[in-house]
Protein backbone atom coordinates (compact mmCIF):
# COMPACT_ATOMS: atom_id res chain seq x y z
CA UNK A 1 0.00 0.00 0.00
CA UNK A 2 1.44 3.57 -0.91
CA UNK A 3 1.78 6.12 1.89
CA UNK A 4 -0.69 8.56 0.62
CA UNK A 5 -3.47 5.27 0.27
CA UNK A 6 -2.30 4.68 4.30
CA UNK A 7 -3.07 7.97 4.98
CA UNK A 8 -6.24 8.32 3.71
CA UNK A 9 -7.32 4.67 4.93
CA UNK A 10 -6.55 6.16 8.31
CA UNK A 11 -8.65 9.36 7.57
CA UNK A 12 -11.68 7.25 6.84
CA UNK A 13 -10.95 5.02 9.80
CA UNK A 14 -10.54 7.83 11.93
CA UNK A 15 -13.90 9.28 10.60
CA UNK A 16 -15.55 5.97 10.98
CA UNK A 17 -14.72 5.92 14.13
CA UNK A 18 -16.06 9.83 15.12
CA UNK A 19 -18.96 8.86 13.59
CA UNK A 20 -19.47 5.48 15.62
CA UNK A 21 -18.93 7.92 19.37
CA UNK A 22 -21.30 10.33 18.20
CA UNK A 23 -24.24 7.26 17.39
CA UNK A 24 -23.07 5.65 20.96
CA UNK A 25 -23.68 9.75 22.71
CA UNK A 26 -26.81 10.05 20.42
CA UNK A 27 -28.18 6.45 21.88
CA UNK A 28 -26.97 7.47 25.38
CA UNK A 29 -29.00 11.03 25.27
CA UNK A 30 -31.98 8.87 23.29
CA UNK A 31 -32.36 6.68 26.68
CA UNK A 32 -32.10 9.46 28.94
CA UNK A 33 -35.41 11.00 26.97
CA UNK A 34 -38.69 11.29 28.70
CA UNK A 35 -41.89 13.68 28.11
CA UNK A 36 -44.18 15.37 30.98
CA UNK A 37 -47.05 17.20 29.81
CA UNK A 38 -50.58 18.30 31.52
CA UNK A 39 -54.27 18.34 30.15
CA UNK A 40 -55.56 22.12 29.15
CA UNK A 41 -57.25 22.11 32.62
CA UNK A 42 -54.48 20.69 34.58
CA UNK A 43 -56.35 17.84 35.91
CA UNK A 44 -54.60 15.43 34.43
CA UNK A 45 -50.12 14.98 33.86
CA UNK A 46 -48.56 11.85 31.85
CA UNK A 47 -45.24 11.21 31.48
CA UNK A 48 -43.42 8.99 28.54
CA UNK A 49 -40.36 7.40 28.19
CA UNK A 50 -38.24 7.99 24.94
CA UNK A 51 -40.45 4.95 22.94
CA UNK A 52 -43.57 6.84 24.22
CA UNK A 53 -44.84 4.48 27.24
CA UNK A 54 -46.75 6.27 29.62
CA UNK A 55 -44.25 6.06 32.82
CA UNK A 56 -46.80 7.94 35.19
CA UNK A 57 -50.16 9.19 35.33
CA UNK A 58 -51.23 12.10 37.63
CA UNK A 59 -55.13 13.18 38.42
CA UNK A 60 -54.47 16.47 40.28
CA UNK A 61 -57.00 17.35 43.20
CA UNK A 62 -59.85 15.69 43.75
CA UNK A 63 -61.88 17.39 40.36
CA UNK A 64 -61.66 14.68 38.11
CA UNK A 65 -63.97 12.70 39.84
CA UNK A 66 -66.98 14.21 38.94
CA UNK A 67 -66.41 13.77 35.40
CA UNK A 68 -68.01 11.54 33.11
CA UNK A 69 -65.20 8.39 32.05
CA UNK A 70 -65.83 9.79 28.60
CA UNK A 71 -64.39 13.35 29.24
CA UNK A 72 -61.47 11.83 31.62
CA UNK A 73 -60.47 9.75 29.28
CA UNK A 74 -60.02 12.42 26.57
CA UNK A 75 -58.10 14.40 29.09
CA UNK A 76 -55.55 11.59 29.51
CA UNK A 77 -55.33 11.37 26.12
CA UNK A 78 -54.89 14.74 25.63
CA UNK A 79 -51.93 14.95 28.31
CA UNK A 80 -50.52 11.72 26.94
CA UNK A 81 -50.03 12.53 23.22
CA UNK A 82 -48.55 16.04 24.97
CA UNK A 83 -46.10 13.81 26.45
CA UNK A 84 -44.99 12.19 23.62
CA UNK A 85 -45.15 15.25 21.19
CA UNK A 86 -42.62 16.85 24.02
CA UNK A 87 -40.38 13.69 23.76
CA UNK A 88 -40.20 13.73 19.96
CA UNK A 89 -39.33 17.63 20.32
CA UNK A 90 -36.61 16.87 22.19
CA UNK A 91 -35.45 13.71 20.57
CA UNK A 92 -35.79 16.14 17.12
CA UNK A 93 -33.12 18.63 19.38
CA UNK A 94 -31.00 16.06 20.23
CA UNK A 95 -30.05 15.01 16.77
CA UNK A 96 -28.16 18.04 16.61
CA UNK A 97 -25.72 17.10 13.38
CA UNK A 98 -25.93 13.96 13.68
CA UNK A 99 -28.92 13.31 11.55
CA UNK A 100 -28.70 15.89 8.37
CA UNK A 101 -31.32 18.17 8.22
CA UNK A 102 -32.36 17.32 4.58
CA UNK A 103 -33.46 13.93 6.36
CA UNK A 104 -36.11 14.90 9.01
CA UNK A 105 -37.35 17.48 5.91
CA UNK A 106 -37.77 14.45 4.03
CA UNK A 107 -40.08 12.95 6.64
CA UNK A 108 -41.94 16.41 6.89
CA UNK A 109 -40.24 16.85 10.38
CA UNK A 110 -40.65 20.65 11.19
CA UNK A 111 -38.37 22.46 13.67
CA UNK A 112 -40.49 21.34 16.27
CA UNK A 113 -39.93 17.91 15.97
CA UNK A 114 -43.88 17.69 14.20
CA UNK A 115 -44.83 15.22 11.77
CA UNK A 116 -47.43 13.94 9.85
CA UNK A 117 -45.77 9.97 9.00
CA UNK A 118 -45.06 6.79 10.59
CA UNK A 119 -42.49 7.78 13.12
CA UNK A 120 -41.15 4.21 13.29
CA UNK A 121 -40.97 3.67 9.64
CA UNK A 122 -38.99 7.11 10.05
CA UNK A 123 -36.94 6.04 12.96
CA UNK A 124 -36.22 2.70 11.24
CA UNK A 125 -35.15 4.79 8.25
CA UNK A 126 -33.13 7.38 10.01
CA UNK A 127 -31.26 4.07 11.92
CA UNK A 128 -30.52 2.61 8.67
CA UNK A 129 -29.20 5.81 7.49
CA UNK A 130 -26.86 5.87 10.49
CA UNK A 131 -25.51 2.96 10.79
CA UNK A 132 -24.66 2.88 6.86
CA UNK A 133 -21.45 4.58 7.11
CA UNK A 134 -20.28 5.01 3.51
CA UNK A 135 -23.66 7.33 2.66
CA UNK A 136 -23.75 8.59 6.49
CA UNK A 137 -24.08 13.33 6.17
CA UNK A 138 -24.72 12.45 2.22
CA UNK A 139 -28.01 13.20 0.51
CA UNK A 140 -30.59 11.16 0.29
CA UNK A 141 -30.70 8.78 -3.07
CA UNK A 142 -32.10 10.69 -6.27
CA UNK A 143 -32.41 6.99 -7.66
CA UNK A 144 -35.52 6.09 -9.62
CA UNK A 145 -36.84 9.55 -9.35
CA UNK A 146 -37.64 11.50 -12.66
CA UNK A 147 -36.48 15.26 -12.38
CA UNK A 148 -35.43 14.68 -8.63
CA UNK A 149 -39.41 14.14 -8.13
Amino acid sequence: MTEPMRDQLDFELARVEQERKKLEEFQSKLSEITGTARSANRMVSATVDQQGNLTELVFEGNRYRGLPPKELASLVIEAVNAAKQDVMSQTIAATGDLIPRHLLDAFGFDKEGNSESDLGAVFDAAYNRMTDMSTFGSPPSQEGKVDGK
